[in-house]
């Protein structure tokens, strides 16, 4: 049963064993996709052709448990019970409508391509002007089309996972037996955009330190390169600032590598504390952080550099009871119109180290060399 095994899904597919049986076979009938409560089946599928009963479908777990159908999966075998599968009409034509709908759903693991693949699909079959998907764990949220004032709403769970809220709206109210269409539909939907989130939650992670929980060098790479091109095009100034914790070794050396992570989390809550909501924070590597300030020339990128030094060497840190002086050496660079990702930063690097050179817990903007 291949048909089958796709709709159900990758889950099951490798833990079931599917049989047939006539009516006759059966001493009990189910009237609708069910979990039986005897034998080693975990689900029973009746199949009509013209309204009469068929043949029925048995789901066995290939182990004893019986547990490897959850609910999605179970509602997934309602998609099968209207057509039959040997019919060459229009229940033939609607089970391969929804193995095209399954398929355009696979083709991206972007969460707005999924949602917006979704409404195309499904708009032939079941009109509405607009879709809203929101996900709060991730804070995503997707719209498509413009909103109208009928709506019908669900919420998508798998596998006892939540994957968020999606919302269809139309100027005309939907009917019941439209909203068990779209039950139906949305049984397309759970998995592909489960892989989808799976697949964003994994590239989000790739770019955080974990830590500290912000930003790493591989974001700031990304970042950067991406604020340069802006700006050019935009024609609006850009000042990248290295910051180095002083002396972070002797701090390890002194208080024990957890108190070097307590202090590196701690410089991080105070550099964001004093930043604005449009600068962006990184944790460059080991104790050396930087910051992109877009629409921000010298001067602006200097008395953000200057909180951060002084709110840094004015605030008590303790680790084991005992009290760590800290400062840090910070040094900016502000783009021009030839720098690329790569040249900015090696800038605010040697005006980074020129502040070490300097006695530490000071701020040194970049200046070119003069021409010969």
């Amino acid at each position: 049963m291949p048909l089958f095994r796709q709709i159900i899904g990758k889950r099951c597919r490798k833990c079931l064993r599917i049989i047939t049986k006539t009516a006759n076979q059966l001493n009990l009938i189910p009237k609708y996709p069910c979990r039986p409560t005897h034998g080693t089946e975990i689900a029973c599928l009746p199949r009509r052709h013209q309204g009469q009963l068929g043949d029925i479908l048995l789901v066995s777990g290939v182990t004893q448990s019986k547990t490897a159908l959850d609910d999605a999966g179970l509602r997934n075998l309602e998609v099968l019970a209207s057509p039959p599968l040997n019919d060459s009409g229009p229940g033939k034509q609607y089970l391969n409508r929804l193995l095209h709908i399954t398929g355009a759903l696979q083709t991206s693991l972007d969460v707005n391509k999924v949602i917006e693949t979704f409404s195309i699909e499904i708009k032939s079959i079941l009109p509405h002007h607009s879709i809203h998907y929101h996900y709060l764990e991730q804070q995503i949220t997707v719209e498509v089309g413009d909103k109208a004032r009928n709506s019908c709403s669900y919420q998508l769970v798998v596998c006892g996972q939540s994957l968020g809220q999606i919302t269809l709206s139309r100027s005309k109210k939907f009917s019941s037996q439209e909203t068990a269409l779209l039950e139906k539909l949305l049984c397309c939907l759970v998995y592909p955009l489960r892989n989808s989130l799976l697949f964003r939650n994994a590239q989000q992670a790739a770019l955080k330190d974990p830590l500290t929980g912000i930003n790493n060098r591989a974001a700031m790479d990304i970042t950067l390169a991406r604020e340069l091109e802006l700006a050019r095009r935009h024609k609006t100034p850009l000042t990248l600032i290295t910051l180095d914790i002083d002396r972070f070794k002797q701090i390890n050396d002194t208080h024990g590598h957890l108190a070097g992570d307590h202090v590196l989390k701690a410089v991080t809550d105070i550099i964001a504390e004093c930043m604005r909501s449009s600068d962006i924070l990184f944790r460059y590597g080991g104790e050396e952080f930087t910051i992109i300030l877009s629409n921000t020339g010298l001067r602006g990128a200097t008395l953000l550099a200057e909180r951060v030094r002084k709110a840094i060497e004015s605030r008590t840190i303790t680790a084991n009871n005992r009290h760590i002086p800290l400062t840090v050496s910070i040094g900016l660079a502000t783009a021009n119109a030839a720098d690329t990702r790569e040249s900015l930063f090696d800038k605010a690097d040697v005006a980074m180290y020129q502040a070490k050179s300097a006695g530490r817990n000071c701020v040194i903007a970049y200046e070119a060399a003069p021409a010969a």
